[in-house]
């Protein structure tokens, strides 16, 4: 997990318990946003998740003319 990601994650925690303690307290109209704010932040964090990293290094053509095998 990246630095960034971590950052989003705990924030996307932090924000959903802070809507459960204005929930129980203020009520669940006053606590909307933030809920709303805490799913946001997850559905960035499961979308930065999933980004596909670096493209994968091209192989070399000698590479793909003799293929290494273990057959014994």
């Amino acid at each position: 997990m990246t630095q960034k990601n971590a950052l989003i994650f705990y924030s996307a925690i932090g924000f959903f318990l802070i809507g459960l303690y204005e929930a129980f307290f203020l009520g669940i109209e006053n606590s909307y946003g933030v809920f709303m704010f805490s799913i946001a932040l997850l559905f960035l964090y499961h979308f930065r998740k999933n980004m596909p990293q670096k493209p994968p290094k091209k192989l070399r053509k000698r590479d793909l003319k003799n293929p290494k095998r273990n057959d014994t």
